[in-house]
């Protein structure tokens, strides 16, 4: 008799799915800190290679104190450079979008 067809299995699904997840990979020296939902997730100071990674179901922020010293993938995919190297950058996280935000610094 023939074996009865597989049961399909749905793809896993992933977080960023229905919330966001941001990933930050640094390829130099940074300063950075992570926020989800509002809440702290990590301040601190990324060597080259390392990587952190935050996931919400609202919203993600990143402050970077070197912003052309990471990688950024946001709900998988790249977002390109967020500014020059040594600049302060933050950068607001939801499901459909992702907005840079003037640095303060720029008004004085």
């Amino acid at each position: 008799t023939p074996a009865a067809a597989p049961a399909e299995v749905a793809p896993p699904s992933s977080p960023a799915a229905d919330g966001v997840r941001v990933n930050v990979s640094a390829t130099e020296k940074t300063w950075l800190s992570l926020t989800a939902d509002g809440k702290h997730q990590f301040s601190g100071v990324l060597e080259p290679s390392e990587t952190k990674m935050v996931e919400g179901k609202e919203s993600a922020r990143l402050r970077v104190g070197n912003a052309g010293g990471v990688e950024v993938l946001w709900n998988g995919k790249s977002i390109g450079p967020l500014g020059g190297r040594g600049k302060i950058c933050t950068v607001l996280f939801t499901k459909d979008k992702y907005q840079i935000l003037p640095d303060d610094d720029d008004a004085l």
